[in-house]
């Protein structure tokens, strides 16, 4: 049986996975810093550059326990909804009553510095959601909210990453929040020599922790970043933990109970980061459907949970009530290809 693979995949870098995030080390310094100059930062960039994992990782270990705490929040359905949830729970940890809990947003997230004496920090992760299915009344709410923290004196603090295409979308908020725009970062892709240095740094990490034994790896890095390159011959780093998954669940084959060894020779037997990513697809499409017993569905399915504009969204139940009965499917078979799909780490599963 093939050990679990130490290879984040599609994940976010987390604040337990210091040892092994690498080659964002002046960003990190540069977000850290920005948080002692302001309240609000505007985090952008484009897709797969890597922002979630600059702050939950990055950012997150720059600050002792006592001086973090974070809530992270997605839309969901309602982005005050989402956040109202994260605060009460937040709340009830800290034995306050739901009769206790004050109304306004504002106030909850007051009351949990009072009782904590950490500075909080508002994360609102993926915000693009916000205006891909968002509607108008919610976005005004919104910012009005953020106008109403600002105004307030306690340490609270509030980060908003988007992507970059999404930046348009904010100009008419800033009458509301006219400092909207005043600290903003944007993440740019990693150079070919950094991502280099990632692999390397990775790899040899790995070894020491005793996940797997590397061999050549300068031929090993170089072979890598070929096989990552896409159609504008960049560097795809979102693909990265897919494409050292794939390796190293072919040489746990290789090796059977031994030692996971990787070594050059294993890469001629990978394609480019399209095929691995092709090929993982097929296979476990094709295994869904053959035990669900239908043919041509999992993927339908599948685009359920992606927006026009080509970005995950939250999908009720009553939503996937329609959709089954849509593409005639039981609950059963509905629930095993949820499951299936966030065993692929494609979707996220939210309680």
């Amino acid at each position: 049986m093939i050990q679990e693979s130490p290879f984040k995949f599609l994940d976010a870098y987390e604040k337990k996975d210091k040892d092994l995030f690498f080659g964002r080390e002046q960003e990190t310094q540069i977000l850290y810093d920005l948080t002692f100059n302001t309240r609000m930062i505007l985090l952008y960039g484009g897709s797969g550059t890597g922002k979630t994992s600059l702050i939950q990782c990055g950012l997150a270990n720059e600050f002792r326990d006592t001086r973090w705490s974070s809530f992270s929040v997605r839309r969901g359905d309602n982005i005050l909804t989402s956040l109202q949830q994260e605060l009460s729970k937040a709340l009830k940890e800290h034995s306050v009553s739901e009769e206790e809990v004050p109304n306004d947003l504002v106030e909850q997230a007051e009351m949990l510095y009072r009782l904590s004496f950490k500075p909080i920090y508002l994360i609102f992760d993926q915000f693009e959601e916000l205006f891909v299915l968002g509607e108008e009344k919610e976005k005004q709410i919104f910012f009005k909210f953020i106008r109403d923290f600002l105004d307030k004196k306690f340490p609270g603090k509030i980060i908003i990453s988007m992507r970059e295409e999404f930046i348009a979308d904010l100009w008419e908020f800033e009458k509301i929040v006219p400092s909207l725009f005043e600290y903003r970062f944007r993440v740019e892709k990693m150079r070919t020599e950094i991502v280099r240095q990632v692999i390397e740094k990775t790899l040899l990490k790995l070894q020491e922790k005793g996940y797997i034994q590397v061999s050549e790896v300068d031929k090993l890095s170089n072979g890598i970043l070929e096989r990552l390159k896409v159609d504008s011959n960049q560097i795809e780093l979102t693909y990265l933990q897919v494409f050292l998954d794939r390796m190293y669940r072919m040489a746990a084959k290789e090796n059977g109970n031994g030692k996971v060894h990787f070594r050059p020779a294993i890469l001629q037997k990978i394609g480019a980061i399209k095929d691995v990513i092709g090929d993982f697809l097929d296979d476990q499409i094709t295994q869904l459907e053959d035990e669900i017993g239908q043919k041509g569905v999992a993927l339908k399915l599948l685009g359920e949970l992606v927006s026009d504009k080509k970005t995950k969204k939250r999908v009720a139940v009553e939503e996937l009530d329609e959709v089954k009965n849509r593409l005639n499917l039981s609950t059963e078979q509905v629930q095993r290809c949820i499951d299936a799909f966030e065993q692929m780490r494609i979707i996220k599963k939210y309680n």
